[in-house]
């Protein structure tokens, strides 16, 4: 019966394990994809969304704790020409000592309307990632942005930003500024009336001083609806640091399965 106990205390706590990995991996990322808030909000005048969620679970000694706290909101001014979008995450889990996600981040970002193609935008970010080695992380930038297709059911964004970073790590002793080029490129397909919707976006983030110094995101997420309130969906994401805080290169390769039920 002992065995028995223990064996199943292992299981629990692989699955655990396994569970937080595959669900928290992505929001270790060093690189934010801002447009998959966007689209929550280009379409909505006020927005305001709030997440709590909290957990602790004792297994036969073995310990999880989660928290999670998610915000979004976006305002448009009273032209509806100006948009103001704030986001704001944090993340904390934990098996006994071992820490799965341990990052909070802020983000706070104008967009004015010139013309119908023609955005500018300047943002402001703050980053903290313990499991990265990231004690905070501060991101200043301006530049255009540009509708290039607009015509339904395919949208499509190109944007280009001069990008001002300061970066501290305690663990190697760091401390670092870089000027960069914060461009991407992303669309949106969502065919009337069938219930699927397909996202595309593409980050290149070169340092003006040494170009061999670059971040790279590549995320697709994708959603069919099966009946009103139930759909599938699944996300792909890819990340490469070329010069991560330990003086050596980031790599992470994701997919999520999952199923997402609304009312």
């Amino acid at each position: 019966m002992e065995f028995e106990q223990e064996s199943l205390s292992s299981i629990m706590r692989f699955i655990y394990v396994f569970l937080l990995v595959g669900l928290l991996q992505p929001l270790r990322a060093q690189l934010v994809n801002i447009e998959a808030r966007r689209i929550q909000s280009d379409s909505n005048k006020v927005v305001f969304n709030l997440g709590l969620a909290g957990n602790y679970s004792n297994n036969d000694g073995t310990k999880l704790l989660l928290m999670s706290t998610n915000l979004l909101s976006s305002l448009k001014s009273k032209d509806l020409k100006g948009i103001f979008l704030l986001l704001g995450n944090f993340e904390l889990s934990k098996s006994g000592e071992q820490e799965f996600a341990n990052s909070w981040f802020g983000h706070f970002r104008y967009n004015r309307e010139f013309t119908p193609v023609v955005r500018g935008e300047m943002f402001l970010q703050l980053l903290n990632n313990s499991l990265l080695s990231i004690d905070l992380r501060n991101l200043l930038g301006i530049g255009p942005r540009f509708k290039l297709v607009n015509t339904a059911p395919f949208n499509l964004y190109f944007g280009s930003s001069y990008m001002h970073e300061w970066e501290r790590s305690s663990r190697y002793d760091s401390r670092t500024q870089a000027n960069r080029l914060s461009t991407y490129l992303s669309f949106t397909l969502k065919p009337k009336s069938s219930g699927f919707l397909f996202t595309h976006t593409a980050y290149y983030q070169p340092n003006f001083a040494d170009w061999q110094d670059y971040r790279f995101l590549d995320e697709l997420q994708t959603s069919l609806a099966i009946t009103e309130h139930v759909s599938l969906t699944y996300a792909m994401r890819y990340y490469f640091d070329s010069a991560a805080p330990n003086n050596g290169y980031q790599r992470t390769l994701n997919l999520t399965f999952g199923v997402n039920f609304q009312w």
